[in-house]
């Protein structure tokens, strides 16, 4: 089969080596000069998110355990579709905030697990298609013998193009699982800021509630009060009505009841007043010394027996003038006293009917003061069980609050190191697409259109490669050669870190989940400062991966164009 599209042979086996040889150390020098201009090799960009890995992981902690605490519970996602401008991409598994942050954390190390196991095969795949004798290489020599091209070149075509397809369908899948992964992020963190504005919405108005309550509470232990201070005055005014109904009532029943006293007879009135005014001796006219010596010598004149006789009379009426007058006075004392007795009976049931009156008001006064006092006690309890309701709904609304505060700050921290992860995969996932879809067509599409197919689907009956194609496909062998050089020593750094590094921190992490909050107080500072070491860790690796890229890419290349030349010179031979 011959693999040669220029005719006639015009220079010596030597010479075409040489001039071969030449060809493809220029090819070897374009290629270098591109490669080294690639994005990954040109700059070290792709490592600072490695670096980042531990940082999201102790980040992923804290929101698993912001998921534990039990204030979070109830809260609820607005929506458990997950979207990816405007398209659903997945669902949540559940409508509560808290199991989700759990979600979102087995999701975030499942894609950590998966890209370890991704990249390892992407290394693997890489490693096979730049070694001396891998696909590449392989392929560069079928060309030059044409025997082992009949049967060889179809199969070994259709096996890179496998692998290089196996290396971007990882490529993909990682970068899925982390694009999913900042999408269920970024979900969480707009309903941890929409939860936060309801949050502090319904806060507002439970504060307002309770100054409301606040208010009812010192209003009815204000009238409460003020009951107490009526009903102690009323049972003060009771007490002294009640006193002073007693005091009438003794007094009305002595009124009423005491033994009447009789009129006095005349007699018996005429006995008393000569008691009380006894008759006196008629008073004794004076007339003088000689007068009176001479009357009782010859006796008393008529005349002067008549004036004292008359003295006597008009003495006696006197006394019993005077005796009338005493009667006439008794009688109007009677009078009087049965008079006031009488009136102060009166008097005395007046004042009873009222004193009655005034204590069955009171009566009721009370009794209406008890059951508006009942009324407010009862008031009272409830806006004091109203209020504490809210004062706890205002703990928990402020525990929500703290979680969703700090839910939301976590949330955007994890968002932005995942997007730079999204980043590093998406740039490995365009490097092998770019390599894949078009360095290998371009490297391919010469070879299949020079092939002659034989009498079975793999084998190749002749092959004409002009030495202009094969310059260019050689060139784009080389430039292959040099970026899947680079994804090796990505991948190898990225499998180095993951299970020196990124591994260990999802197992403590997972572990500081179970923990209790005192543990977790303590064993969470530990975790921190373990997370820093594993970035510096993880910046040693990348560090020195990305020194190494283009040394090895160079090297690798070499090794490809002296493959080339060996093979070229042993089909001339």
């Amino acid at each position: 089969m011959s693999t040669n599209g220029d005719g006639g042979e015009s220079a010596a086996p030597r010479d075409r080596r040489a001039e071969y040889a030449l060809t493809l150390q220029k090819a070897c020098t374009s290629a270098i000069d591109r490669v080294k201009s690639n994005e990954l090799i040109a700059n070290s960009s792709w490592a600072a998110p490695l670096a980042a890995a531990p940082s999201a992981i102790s980040t992923m902690a804290i929101l698993l355990k912001a998921a534990d605490q039990k204030a979070a519970a109830g809260l609820e996602v607005e929506s458990q579709e997950v979207l990816d401008a405007d398209k659903v991409v997945g669902k949540l598994p559940s409508k509560y905030f808290h199991t989700n942050l759990q979600h979102c954390s087995d999701v975030g190390r499942l894609a950590f697990l998966d890209a370890q196991n991704a990249m390892s095969i992407i290394r693997s795949t890489a490693l096979r298609m730049i070694t001396t004798e891998g696909s590449i290489a392989y392929i560069l020599e079928l060309l030059e013998d044409p025997e082992d091209a009949r049967y060889n070149l179809k199969p070994e075509i259709e096996a890179i193009r496998k692998t290089a397809q196996k290396c971007l369908e990882n490529a993909q899948l990682i970068t899925a699982k982390f694009r999913y992964w900042h999408l269920v992020i970024m979900h969480l963190k707009q309903t941890s800021l929409s939860r936060k504005g309801q949050v502090v919405n319904e806060k507002k108005a439970t504060s307002l509630q309770q100054k409301e309550e606040l208010r009812k509470e010192q209003e009815y232990t204000d009238k409460k009060q003020t009951i107490k201070e009526t009903i102690k005055s009323l049972r003060e005014k009771v007490t002294a009505a009640q006193h002073r109904v007693d005091r009438k009532e003794e007094e009305v029943h002595y009124l009423r009841f005491a033994p009447v006293q009789p009129e006095p007879s005349v007699l018996e009135e005429i006995e008393m007043v000569r008691r009380m005014i006894p008759q006196t001796e008629a008073p004794i006219i004076d007339r003088g010394g000689l007068v009176g010596l001479k009357n009782a010598i010859f006796g008393q004149s008529a005349q002067h027996h008549n004036e004292d006789k008359s003295a006597r009379e008009r003495h006696a009426a006197e006394v019993e003038k005077m005796r009338e007058a005493a009667l006439d006075q008794a009688r109007q004392v009677r009078v009087q006293k049965l008079d006031r007795a009488a009136r102060e009976l009166r008097e005395a049931k007046d004042e009873e009917a009222k004193l009655v009156q005034a204590l069955d008001d009171s009566r009721r006064e009370l009794s209406d003061s008890r059951d508006q006092l009942a009324e407010v006690n009862a008031k009272l309890e409830k806006a004091k069980n109203e209020f504490e309701r809210l004062q706890a709904k205002d703990l928990e609304l402020q525990g929500i609050l703290n979680i969703l505060d700090n839910s939301s700050r976590d949330l955007g921290d994890l968002k932005d190191k995942i997007e730079d992860l999204v980043g590093f995969f998406q740039t490995m996932l365009r490097e092998i697409q770019e390599n894949v879809d078009g360095s290998l067509g371009d490297f391919l599409r010469p070879i299949e259109n020079g092939m002659t197919h034989g009498s079975t689907p793999e084998e190749v009956e002749a092959l004409r490669v002009s030495r202009k194609s094969k310059q260019r496909l050689m060139t784009t062998a080389l430039q292959m050669q040099g970026r899947f050089s680079a994804i090796a020593d990505i991948s190898t750094a990225y499998v180095t870190v993951s299970a020196d590094y990124i591994r260990p921190a999802i197992n403590e992490m997972e572990n500081l989940s179970t923990m209790t909050q005192s543990e977790w107080a303590v064993q969470s500072k530990h975790f921190l400062e373990k997370c820093n070491a594993w970035g510096k860790g993880i910046e040693d690796v990348t560090k020195k991966a990305s020194g190494q890229m283009e040394n090895n890419a160079r090297r690798n290349m070499n090794a490809l164009q002296m493959r080339a030349i060996e093979a070229a010179a042993e089909d001339d031979d």
